[in-house]
């Protein structure tokens, strides 16, 4: 085996940068909107949801450090190291989004759901 060098490119950059900024937009939506629509909606807002809908979202930041050693040990020869563990996880977060979604009752405008899914 050869030990090639890796090349850093500034599109790395980019990517990291916007990877960091969806999972804060994804976490700051519980501290800014969330309690904002529970509140015009019902009038009040039930803790116990709200840290339950929370818990569920920060599943994947609680996991990180497992996530990153099985990327780094585990690989699939026609995807590469770590396409599969950005690819599916991503695929897997989106579906849990539109699952979140649905879970809230509302008799509220649809808008809000497409905001939570979007």
């Amino acid at each position: 085996m050869e030990n090639k060098e890796i090349e850093y490119k500034k599109s790395y950059t980019g990517i990291f940068s916007l990877n960091y900024f969806t999972q804060g937009v994804f976490n700051s939506i519980f501290s800014m909107v969330i309690p904002i629509y529970l509140l015009t909606t019902y009038g009040s807002i039930n803790q116990a949801a709200l840290a339950f809908m929370l818990s569920i979202v920060l599943i994947p930041t609680a996991i990180k450090i497992l996530y990153g050693i099985l990327t780094d040990k585990i690989g699939m020869k026609k995807l590469g190291r770590r396409k599969p563990w950005i690819i599916f996880p991503a695929s897997f977060a989106g579906l849990i989004w539109i699952m979140l979604a649905f879970m809230i009752p509302s008799t509220f405008d649809a808008a809000v759901r497409l905001f939570i899914i979007a």
